[in-house]
């Protein structure tokens, strides 16, 4: 992984935690770039948690986790990016779950969550001179994402020729049947589950010094919707 907390990661173990048993202070995490070396940055501390039962090292400048994995070095990575040598002929890079569509839609239908990721702030001093650009900011972004979805709903009376995807109007159709007419839902009403389990799975990995719930976290003039 990245840094020791970053969201897929924290997700990953989460699941893992959740569904097979697996408990992340048993394993020994290593940090660092994932497709080339990386510097150490000084804009969150990458290399620890804030507990000390949690095994964490970073790798330095002058390697990457994906040669590392290629070379067999780690188990396993856990990254949002796949390794550059996954899908090359001769790679020794596999998905742990080679279905992992089907393992993905069956944890979607039992938990009704869709891992989410990343957070829109504002600077409190900001916010708390006007109270009204929170709900103002949640619209846009709404009206953004409507934006954005218009071409599928609408290019389904076209068979979504408009895409250079073979089958689309039937993965379309598959998804809305299991995620709904909103398959990206925003608000809390929505999303107050993966949000929670998210920041369960935050301080069982030992990110946050306690257990904070999504009513903390959110400003209220956005908590209703």
């Amino acid at each position: 992984m990245l840094f020791y907390g970053h969201d897929a990661g924290v997700w990953m173990k989460g699941i893992l935690a959740d569904d097979f048993g697996v408990d992340h202070k048993t394993l020994h995490h290593f940090i660092g770039g994932a497709h080339q070396a990386m510097p150490e940055w000084n804009w969150v501390p990458h290399d620890r948690a804030l507990r000390g039962d949690v095994r964490v090292e970073a790798i330095g400048d002058r390697r990457n986790l994906g040669d590392m994995l290629e070379a067999g070095e780690l188990d396993a990575v856990f990254t949002a990016l796949a390794p550059p040598s996954f899908g090359t002929p001769g790679s020794r890079i596999e998905r742990l779950f080679p279905d992992f569509e089907a393992v993905e839609r069956d944890y979607y239908g039992r938990t009704g969550i869709f891992p989410i990721m990343h957070t829109v702030v504002i600077r409190r001093e900001i916010y708390e001179q006007n109270r009204w650009l929170a709900r103002a900011l949640f619209d846009g972004f709404v009206a953004a994402k409507a934006a954005a979805e218009r071409p599928y709903v609408h290019g389904a009376t076209f068979m979504h020729t408009a895409f250079m995807m073979p089958w689309m109007t039937s993965l379309y159709e598959e998804n809305r049947a299991l995620l709904g007419a909103d398959w990206w839902p925003y608000g809390m009403a929505a999303n107050r589950k993966p949000i929670d389990t998210f920041l369960r799975y935050h301080h069982e990995q030992g990110l946050s010094k306690r257990r904070y719930t999504s009513d903390e976290l959110f400003a209220p003039e956005t908590s209703n919707v």
